[in-house]
């Protein structure tokens, strides 16, 4: 295949992988995982697996016994990878052999029923290791109760923009959506909070600009609002079919409202809960989600936030 560093000539450029997709492989040395380039890595491996050993041993040993050399399987390089430290996930499949999702006989059978788990196990993990921060939305970090403010964040060519405000209004947006205008109708501590999602449908961590601003009331005494209420995920990652925990520690009770957004945008759950002062936990039914990465956007007393959710 030549070198990592070649394009097919003597050109040669510096470049790093991302991640690694290690589907039913090995390396011929421990050694070269190392802590130093710390590259996530995902392995989905067979342990049945006669022709890539799923522990150590030689490739091929039914056919050719002692033709190749001593090669490290998957085992081998999760506890290599734990033991360094590097983001990994490992999918081991009792009973499997080589290639299971579509080659059981060495014809092109394919999709089996293992072609869906190992195309999401593949596919969530370059989502979780290809995500980014949007910006930072800029604008009056200052602005006064019933004000109009303008904010923003750089736009970048195919990206899209989902924003979000407590304590005011959005009343305009821009041609790109990278810059809206809101008017702000409460007092106290306020926030407008962007999500970017990239070319490749891939969604940033939301970004959040708090405004502080504070009002004087008649008596001469100045108010600010309380923070924001903390709302908490659980299990998260979460497996597909299992329930999902939102834990709420409210400061006082209230009617909370959730919405479940994919990656494109689209809501695919939304429902509301009465919430009683203090901590609350609150079971979600997800077995009806595919996998994937979500979006719930939650409120409560005019507070809101957005997490990001994983379902494997």
């Amino acid at each position: 295949l030549g070198c990592l560093d070649c394009t097919g000539s003597f050109r040669r450029h510096t470049v790093a992988p991302k991640g690694i997709v290690s589907l039913w492989g090995a390396v011929y040395n421990l050694s070269y995982i190392e802590s130093s380039i710390n590259v996530p890595t995902v392995m989905i491996h067979g342990t049945a697996d006669f022709i890539v050993p799923y522990t150590e041993g030689r490739p091929f040993t039914a056919q050719f016994p002692s033709t190749f050399p001593w090669v490290y399987g998957s085992t081998k390089m999760d506890a290599r990878l734990t033991s360094t430290n590097i983001y990994h996930e490992f999918y081991s499949y009792p009973g499997q052999g080589h290639i299971f999702y579509g080659l059981p006989t060495g014809i092109v059978t394919f999709p089996n029923q293992y072609w869906n788990p190992v195309f999401n196990q593949g596919r969530n993990f370059l989502y979780k290791i290809m995500s980014f921060d949007t910006p930072t939305p800029s604008g009056n970090a200052s602005a006064a109760y019933n004000s109009t403010s303008n904010y923003s964040v750089p736009l970048r060519a195919g990206s899209t923009y989902c924003w979000s405000v407590t304590g005011g209004t959005i009343i305009g947006y821009s041609t790109s959506n990278s810059i809206v205008t809101v008017k702000w109708n409460a007092s106290g501590t306020r926030k407008i909070t962007a999500i970017e999602t990239d070319y490749k449908q891939l969604a940033g961590t939301p970004a959040t600009l708090v405004i502080t601003s504070s009002v004087r009331m008649s008596s001469g005494i100045t108010m600010v609002n309380a923070p924001a209420k903390q709302f908490e995920l659980y299990p998260n990652p979460l497996k597909m079919g299992q329930s999902l925990s939102l834990k709420i520690n409210a400061k006082e009770a209230g009617s909370a409202t959730f919405t479940l957004y994919n990656l494109v945008g689209h809501s695919v759950k939304n429902f509301s809960k009465q919430v009683e002062k203090e901590e609350n936990t609150i079971e979600i039914a997800t077995n009806d989600l595919p996998s994937g990465i979500y979006l719930i956007s939650m409120s409560l007393n005019g507070v809101q936030e957005t997490l990001k959710l994983y379902v494997d």
